[in-house]
């Protein structure tokens, strides 16, 4: 009898999904104008190669988790690693988690700054607040509240960029001459185009394997691929359509630290008050499940040290984000880490092959007796 499909659970997993995709960098525009509009026309194919890496390192993720039932989100680097290289992965995607959450801190801070004129330690201060709190209640209220409002993030993030090509879309391709020409200095996440894909790419998927494996453990896997695979499609074609609106914008988003909050106030007067909110709860659902998977590495989800442990890492994230920018910490968080996670890639593609083989055995043989 074939197990029926909750859609509800799908579009809450779809939802997920999105919130979690949809951090600091994504909907401040940040990590969109660097890694996507930076390189004009060719957006598309970074959207491309970026939405192909996450739909396969995700649904690996959630089958591994399926199939292996993981006690703990690590073991998951374990298996496709080895227990060497494994440890290695662990520990870097432990550090790549927390740098993240820092850099969502930042971009909390540099969102209310920048609409609001509020000093930097508000902002973190109630980001890291907010995401600590979520995080001491646990994976599953975790997912009940960024699932709730992922969609509504995302579908306001693209309502922005459709009005901003509406009214603006007749400049793109001004915007790619002066990209193409180096008439305007634009931060960009790679040397090309395709490398800009591979690093965005590969840091995205750190943020998974233990989020992915957890849910697999306790979840319908029909259920979780397919919000997985919804939510990243709906979230790389918002990307693209938002590079497109940036790029029209260029010579006035250029060098801005919220460059999203720019379209927005071109729109109407005070639809950048409501957006600055939207980029801050963005953030919020992004934060938090990273601050999560920092936590549940070395405490139990819901003990004395797990709540203290949140507590520590939340106050230090406050500390840091306070020393650097938000747009250098985008930039060299990302670049770094994305190529190191493209190797992780190699190893779940060598891992994903020797087990299709491996099953293509086991069925060959079965057959024969």
């Amino acid at each position: 009898m074939r197990e029926k499909t909750h859609w509800g659970r799908v579009i809450t997993f779809m939802g997920a999904f999105i919130a979690f995709s949809i951090g600091s960098g994504f909907a401040s525009g940040q990590e969109i104008l660097q890694y996507f509009a930076s390189y004009g026309y060719f957006c598309v194919l970074t959207g491309i190669i970026f939405l192909a890496i996450l739909i396969y390192t995700n649904c690996s993720f959630l089958l591994a988790g399926h199939r292996e039932k993981f006690e703990e989100g690590n073991q998951i680097f374990y298996y496709y690693c080895g227990p060497y290289l494994g440890k290695f992965f662990d520990y870097f995607t432990i550090a790549v988690c927390y740098m993240s959450f820092v850099m969502m801190v930042s971009g909390a801070a540099a969102t209310l700054t920048q609409q609001y004129g509020l000093p930097s330690w508000i902002g973190t201060l109630l980001l890291a607040g907010l995401s600590c709190l979520v995080v001491v209640f646990g994976l599953n209220a975790l997912v009940d509240v960024i699932g709730k409002i992922g969609p509504i993030l995302i579908l306001f993030v693209m309502l922005i960029a459709i009005l901003t090509l509406v009214k603006t879309g007749h400049n793109i391709p001004e915007g790619v001459a002066l990209l193409k020409n180096d008439g305007v200095e634009v931060m960009q996440g790679g040397s090309n185009w395709f490398t800009s894909a591979i690093a965005y790419g590969g840091f995205a998927l750190l943020w998974f394997p233990g989020f992915c494996a957890r849910l697999a453990a306790k979840n319908k896997i029909k259920e979780l691929l397919s919000g997985a695979v919804l939510g990243q499609i709906i979230t790389v074609l918002t990307g693209v359509v938002l590079s497109f609106a940036l790029i029209a914008n260029i010579e006035k988003v250029a060098g801005t630290q919220v460059p999203s909050l720019i379209l927005a106030e071109q729109l109407f007067e005070n639809i950048a008050l409501i957006f600055s909110v939207v980029i801050f709860l963005a953030i919020f659902s992004s934060a938090t499940p990273l601050l999560w998977t920092t936590v549940v590495r070395f405490s139990t989800e819901k003990s004395k040290t797990y709540t203290i442990l949140s507590i520590i890492l939340a106050i230090s994230a406050i500390f840091f984000a306070l020393l650097f920018p938000f747009n250098i910490l985008v930039n060299v968080i990302f670049m770094v880490n994305g190529y190191v996670g493209f190797i992780f890639v190699l190893c779940m593609v060598i891992k994903d092959i020797r087990v299709f083989i491996s099953n293509r055995k086991r069925q060959t043989t079965n057959l024969v007796d």
